[in-house]
């Protein structure tokens, strides 16, 4: 509604211009990328940038708050030195920080989409993205707890739970020579959900065994 978009094209530049007064009704930002196809080559990777510092931004979060330094004073900080973006200062400070992730602005399946997109494009083109593989496994299992609606930072729910008893299951996991994701998957299950309680032994299964060794002695 505000018309600040940024849009990138791909395409004949003379077919841009005569189309640019379109564009201009939604978009701040026009550029033209170059032959047909590079605006979508350039908007896939900036999304991938974008998606990639929020996952940095929210490992930076949890490990924060594990170390005991306040989330606001450590993004505060950031946005003074040369880790300072837009990611940080919407995504991070005004949705992380605030804990809020609605349903109708851009939600975890559309950033799910355009990663797999990316990830496609990426096998075409012969490339092993780390990151972006790493940045869709952290989104992934937020998506697994029901927050696949919710705008996309939610996906920091998948590295912290506010419950104490998640919490003390991430160190004692942790500490035990677990991997961090396998640590981190318990918590992003409890963020939205009670934590599986352990099934009990069956007392049918008990008294088979006792019988059979039993029967050994």
């Amino acid at each position: 509604e505000a018309g600040t978009l940024s849009v990138m094209v791909g395409g004949e530049a003379a077919t841009l211009e005569a189309v640019r007064p379109v564009f201009a009704c939604f978009a701040e930002e026009i550029t033209h990328c170059g032959a047909l196809g590079s605006g979508q080559v350039t908007k896939i990777l900036n999304n991938m940038v974008l998606f990639q510092t929020v996952a940095a931004l929210s490992e930076a979060y949890a490990i924060a708050r594990r170390s005991g330094v306040d989330p606001e004073l450590l993004f505060n900080t950031l946005g003074t030195g040369s880790a300072d973006s837009f990611a940080l200062r919407n995504h991070g400070m005004k949705s992380m920080l605030t804990d809020n992730y609605p349903e109708r602005a851009f939600p975890l399946e559309y950033a799910l989409k355009d990663m797999e997109y990316l990830l496609e494009f990426a096998k075409q083109a012969k490339a092993d993205l780390k990151g972006a593989k790493r940045a869709m496994e952290v989104m992934e299992k937020s998506a697994v707890a029901r927050n696949r609606k919710r705008y996309f930072p939610v996906a920091i729910k998948s590295l912290w739970c506010r419950r104490r008893a998640c919490g003390k299951t991430f160190l004692q996991r942790a500490w035990r020579g677990a991997c961090i994701s396998t640590a981190m998957t318990r918590c992003c299950r409890c963020a939205t959900a009670s934590p599986p309680r352990p099934r009990p032994r069956s007392a049918r299964w008990g008294s088979r065994s006792r019988s059979s060794r039993a029967s050994r002695s």
